[in-house]
C-alpha cells in the first residue's frame, strides 16, 4: 500500500509540473502574439520598419525606456500607445 501512495504522489507532482509548464508556454505565446499585433499596428499606421516597431513595442511594454522618445505621428497611434502602456 505504501508504494501505491508513493506512485500516486509522484504522479500528482508530475501532473502539477506539466500544468505549470503549459501555463508558462501559454503566457509566452500570449506575450508574443500581443507583441506581434502591436508591432504590426505601429508598422502600418506610423510607417516604421518592423524592427523599429518591435523595438518600440518591447521598450514600451517592459517600461525599460521611460525616457526613450519616439514621436508618434498620428493621433490614433498616440491613443493606441496610451492604451498599450
Amino acid at each position: 500500500m505504501s508504494t501505491s501512495s508513493a506512485t500516486d504522489a509522484s504522479t500528482e507532482t508530475a501532473e502539477r509540473r506539466n500544468r505549470e509548464i503549459w501555463k508558462l508556454f501559454g503566457n509566452i505565446g500570449l506575450f508574443c502574439a500581443y507583441l506581434a499585433f502591436v508591432a504590426c499596428f505601429f508598422c502600418t499606421y506610423e510607417g516604421w520598419s518592423l524592427s523599429d516597431s518591435i523595438m518600440f513595442s518591447l521598450v514600451t511594454m517592459t517600461t525599460i525606456g521611460i525616457l526613450y522618445i519616439y514621436v508618434l505621428v498620428t493621433s490614433l497611434s498616440n491613443k493606441f500607445s496610451f492604451i498599450f502602456e
